[in-house]
Formats: structure tokens, sequence, C-alpha cells
């Protein structure tokens, strides 16, 4: 049942991806010309894997004490802004310095879609449990 939603929510959120690395790709292109950064497609990967990590963790781990449930939530919360951080100063030191601003700003969008899917997909999650147990009481 976990492994359904699971794999639904992994085709929904690539889509996203997809269509927000085109369009945000399109955008940068066209109105931003002179501002735009090679290594662009990194962001939308970079989000894709975090992702698609997060659903597969939340999916394997126990259902049955819920407060456990919110502490692996929460310290995997902790963890991605961690690995974050860590992922945008390694862009700065190995790549270019002049965009940086260019893309912090791009990899804040892709970070507000990621909420927006992983909210969405904890949300069902959490209505799945809560069915199941109702179903098993």
């Amino acid at each position: 049942m976990f492994k359904k939603l699971r794999n639904k929510f992994i085709l929904i959120y690539t889509l996203v991806i997809l269509i927000a690395g085109w369009v945000v790709w399109y955008v940068l292109v066209q109105f931003f010309n002179d501002n735009h950064f090679y290594w662009y497609p990194v962001i939308p990967v970079y989000y894709w894997v975090l992702g698609v990590s997060f659903f597969h963790i939340m999916t394997r781990v126990k259902k049955d004490n819920p407060k456990h449930l919110v502490n692996i939530y929460q310290m995997a919360k902790m963890a991605k802004g961690f690995i974050s951080l860590i992922f945008i100063f390694i862009i700065y030191l190995i790549f270019s310095k002049e965009h940086i601003r260019d893309f912090i700003v791009v990899f804040a969008v892709f970070y507000i879609i990621y909420l927006t899917v992983e909210t969405f997909y904890f949300q069902q999650f959490e209505r799945l449990i809560k069915n199941d147990s109702l179903k098993n009481d």
C-alpha cells in the first residue's frame, strides 16, 4: 500500500521537477539571458534525488509509533537543510562566484516547489497511516 503511494508520488514528483526545470530554464534564457548559468541542470537533479530519497525513507520507516515517524521526518528535514547548505557552498567554490546570487534564487524557487510536493506527500502518507490504523482497530 505504501509502495504504491511512493511510486505514485515519485512519478508525480518527476513530472513536477521536469516541468518546473523547463519553465525556469525558459524564463532564465528569455528574460535573464546575460545572467543564466550553464550548470543550472544540477539544481533540478539535486532536488529530484533529494525528493526520491525522502519518499523512500518515509515509506521504509515503521509506522506503528507516531512519535518515531515525526522524529524521522524532522531529522530528514534537518539533514536536507544541512546537505543543501553544503551543496550551495560546493557550487560556490567549484563553479562560478559571479552567478551565485542567481543560483541561490533559482535554488530557493526549487526549494519552494520541493516543499510543496513534500508537504502534500506527507499529508497523504499520514492519511494512509490513519486509515490503515482505523481498519486494524
